[in-house]
């Protein structure tokens, strides 16, 4: 298995799978918290991928904005990688993760996140066609090598690690070549792992699938599942009180500026892309891959 991922080079660098891509980041597709009640079910919401909205039906493990960080993650820490038919094969540490996730979480927790991330379906529904759906999970395979990479030292001499390998979905790297694709480099992606607010990271991969922002807060929040009607004023107003206190380092670190709307006098959210970013167009239709299947 050692010699069958191929090493890191600048030609295999260009087939590197985007970051995210726009509907991930304009909707509730990660939903935004950090921890989830670890249960199965169904969830619907709406994503738009090219001003057409679609209806997503996720069945499983809802998906968190930690399972967005531990895929980012992964691919951070990638040793070797290869494309294959199954889709892009991941070769890497499991200590690398974790000290990526800067140890917030044990790796026993990352491997059950891991295994979320792949047991959880997509069915995006034709818009025309109630019967057509495009389905896709985001890992197909996760599984332990048998590639060593250290001996255990002190309390732990004598245990083995191993790499593992992921692979992401090749179905869900198609979902995202029909959307805008979205590149942002390992600093930016180390910076919004490293942040402690999960409505945050949500907040900061929002503003930066956009070339621009000037709008409300509220609205903002609201259109990307942050806040909504269910919601009590006070959790709002906590909620809020949050985001605001972490204003000056949004603006620092990611150029993300929270101020009064003049003609308003409420307050707003501002952004210019920035050079760390860079957006691809889609590559194909979803429209030719829609087909009729049976939703469980």
């Amino acid at each position: 298995m050692g010699n069958c991922i191929t090493k890191k080079t600048k030609r295999v660098q260009k087939s590197m799978p985007p970051s995210t891509s726009a509907a991930q980041c304009r909707s509730s597709f990660f939903l935004p918290n950090i921890r989830n009640k670890n249960k199965s079910g169904k969830r619907e919401f709406i994503i738009k991928i090219k001003g057409i909205e679609y209806k997503v039906k996720e069945l499983g493990i809802p998906l968190t904005e930690l399972h967005r960080d531990i895929l980012d993650a992964i691919l951070l820490s990638k040793k070797k990688y290869r494309e294959t038919p199954k889709g892009f094969q991941v070769l890497f540490c499991l200590s690398d993760v974790y000290k990526i996730l800067n140890h917030r979480i044990s790796k026993n927790k990352i491997k059950d996140k891991i295994q979320e991330l792949r047991a959880t379906t997509y069915f995006l529904q034709d818009p025309n066609d109630a019967f057509k759906y495009f389905d896709f999970n985001i890992l197909n395979e996760n599984e332990i090598t048998g590639i060593e990479y250290k001996k255990g030292k002190g309390i732990l001499a004598g245990k083995t690690n191993y790499y593992y390998i992921a692979t992401i979905d090749h179905k869900f790297l198609d979902f995202e070549n029909f959307d805008l694709q979205i590149y942002m480099n390992n600093k930016i992606t180390k910076k919004i792992i490293e942040l402690e607010s999960a409505n945050n990271k949500h907040l900061v991969r929002f503003c930066l699938s956009h070339d621009q922002i000037n709008k409300d807060l509220d609205e903002v929040l609201t259109e990307i599942g942050i806040i909504n009607d269910m919601m009590s004023k006070q959790l709002k107003y906590k909620i809020k009180k949050e985001i605001l206190s972490d204003k000056d380092m949004l603006f620092n670190n990611f150029h993300i500026e929270i101020k009064k709307i003049e003609k308003t006098g409420r307050l707003g959210i501002f952004y210019n892309k920035i050079k760390e970013i860079y957006f691809k167009n889609p590559a194909t239709p979803l429209k030719y891959y829609l087909e009729n299947i049976t939703v469980p």
